[in-house]
């Protein structure tokens, strides 16, 4: 008899959640979704305890020890529950209403038979969003990383087979260079740790293991970035917002163009982040390889990984006062 491993107790309990999510909240009213959604993401922090630890962790290296624990530990909190929202929001993308901010640069970015790559971030409601990026004819093609969690995959690649856009896995390299070389837009995420053939480029101030392919690609085919948040505006309304437009031949003279052009990207997105933490993918180790090729761990002292920022640790927002601290902020 094979005894399970952490790993594969981990994956179980996480395909359960998911599973409890899809079938709890497929068909009935999205309201009721969303309160149902709530009580099971107060299930899953106490769960999935190892994505709590690095959402904890991850909000330390970010704030800093001006974060007080039980600040810290309300927003995290939020974050879990805006983390099942997305969930939520993937299984019901065609009940919430996207609005879009910003097309000016989309806009300025397309041209005739010329592709273009829209790069964003895990944050609100990524996934209806990113269909209403896809939309158009021909659809965009949106490229995903596998799951560690070959279970939970299995259950998001049915949901994503009943949508309009096209989705590949990000090792279809074919795929990817024939959206951009047909003219169609191409949906990249930039902010998950890249231990293999990634680069080193500093993310909310420290350096980080950083998906090279948006900038290589767009140095390669000569294509605009077009930098992308989406944004939670309440239950079944989103906000789609364009950010800028990036010209990447203004990173080919840069000592490493790659680099540079990500981090042009990266201070696209980072202001986002930090104005709508408990919107944010924190869960996710999101600094875990280091550029010297070690891995940081949640038994590490906080003080060592503080040592590596390169900036100072960001500002709590004003709106974010009511989460953290139970009284209303600004904004």
């Amino acid at each position: 008899m094979r005894v399970p491993t952490a790993t594969n107790v981990r994956h179980y309990l996480e395909w359960l959640a998911l599973r409890g999510v899809v079938s709890s909240v497929r068909s009935c009213p999205i309201e009721r979704a969303y309160r149902r959604t709530r009580r099971l993401a107060a299930l899953g922090r106490r769960v999935l305890r190892h994505e709590w630890r690095w959402c904890l962790r991850n909000l330390q290296l970010v704030f800093g020890p001006a974060l007080d624990r039980q600040a810290l530990r309300r927003l995290a909190a939020r974050v879990f529950e805006e983390h099942f929202y997305s969930y939520l929001e993937g299984i019901r993308w065609r009940d919430v209403e996207v609005r879009v901010e910003g097309a000016k640069y989309l806009d300025r970015a397309k041209a005739p038979g010329q592709g273009v790559i829209g790069c964003s971030i895990h944050l609100g409601s990524f996934e209806p969003a990113g269909e209403a990026f896809l939309a158009g004819d021909p659809p965009g093609t949106d490229v995903y990383r596998l799951f560690e969690n070959p279970l939970s995959q299995q259950v998001l690649e049915a949901v994503r087979g009943e949508r309009q856009g096209r989705y590949i896995p990000e090792h279809d390299l074919h795929a990817v260079a024939r959206c951009l070389k047909e003219g169609r837009k191409l949906g990249l995420m930039i902010d998950l740790d890249a231990p293999r053939g990634g680069v080193a480029a500093s993310f909310l101030g420290i350096p980080a293991m950083t998906p090279a392919g948006p900038a290589r690609l767009a140095l390669h085919f000569r294509v605009p970035i077009v930098p992308t948040v989406t944004l939670r505006a309440g239950e079944g309304r989103a906000i789609l917002r364009f950010v800028g437009m990036l010209d990447p031949e203004e990173s080919r003279s840069a000592a490493d163009p790659v680099v540079h052009l990500t981090e042009r990207i990266h201070r696209c997105l980072e202001p986002s982040i930090i104005q709508y933490a408990e919107q944010y993918n924190w869960l996710h180790p999101r600094w875990l390889t280091r550029p010297d090729g070690s891995v940081w761990t949640l038994d590490d002292p906080i003080e060592s990984q503080w040592a590596a920022r390169t900036a100072p640790f960001a500002q709590l927002p004003a709106r974010l006062h009511g989460i953290c601290y139970g009284h209303s902020g600004e904004g």
